[in-house]
């Protein structure tokens, strides 16, 4: 008997097995219902290793390096947040090279008069009228 996983919804031995489901089979019908993409068998578990050593290594210093120091210290110089993508030197360039510049004062224009409550009546344009 092989275990297998079925793949689609079908009958097998007087059972319903819908996909995902875990069934046994005999070995000649374990072949048939592969072949024909009812069923898989199950993968087996894999062991996987560690990351090497130097790996570990940048991935420590990484975490207490002082990029959220500077990403902060960029999004409260400039009021925007700096691209995920730059590192630690990328951060610290932008923040050296470029000079926020001063924002001057708008001086306050004089505002205008208030219109009075009855305006002056305006006369209307006399045009020479060619028909008189």
């Amino acid at each position: 008997m092989k275990k297998l996983i079925a793949t689609k919804e079908f009958s097998y031995n007087t059972r319903m097995l819908r996909a995902g489901d875990t069934f046994e089979a005999s070995g000649r019908d374990a072949m048939l219902l592969v072949g024909i993409g009812k069923a898989r068998q199950p993968r087996a578990a894999v062991e996987l290793k560690g990351p090497p050593a130097n790996v570990i290594a940048k991935v420590a210093v990484s975490a207490t390096d002082e990029l959220p120091a500077a990403r902060a210290e960029y999004q409260a110089k400039f009021g925007k947040r700096p691209h995920m993508g730059w590192d630690l030197e990328t951060v610290r360039a932008k923040l050296a090279e470029s000079v926020v510049p001063a924002v001057e004062p708008v001086a306050a224009e004089p505002a205008e008069p208030a219109p009075t409550a009855n305006p002056a009546p305006v006369e209307p344009a006399t045009a020479p009228n060619a028909l008189s």
